[in-house]
């Protein structure tokens, strides 16, 4: 799913706007990543929320992911081993559409 299109559909989720001084693009860390599993991810630190592209095509929202789990995917040796042990079954998550 394009970047943009996954900061417009989080602008229009949030019932809590980030401070005025900050736009949601700005909020938002992203990475993209070597893997057979994950295409890209972004994190809001604002929120706490994960948002990961699958090579499927699939785009999910993990809620209430912490920092230190962003930057340990991040530096993970295996992304997508990192996700399913780490991630996967451990945050709530929905499907973005």
């Amino acid at each position: 799913m394009p970047y943009l299109d996954i900061v417009q559909r989080l602008e229009s989720s949030y019932s809590d706007s980030p401070p005025s001084s900050y736009t949601l693009d700005s909020l938002l860390d992203s990475s993209t990543f070597v893997s057979t599993c994950l295409v890209e991810g972004f994190f809001n630190p604002y929120t706490h929320d994960l948002i990961l592209s699958f090579t499927s095509g699939s785009t999910y929202r993990y809620s209430d992911v912490p920092d230190s789990v962003w930057a340990s995917l991040l530096s993970a040796l295996s992304h997508g081993r990192f996700f399913v042990y780490n991630i996967r079954n451990n945050y709530v998550f929905s499907r973005m559409l």
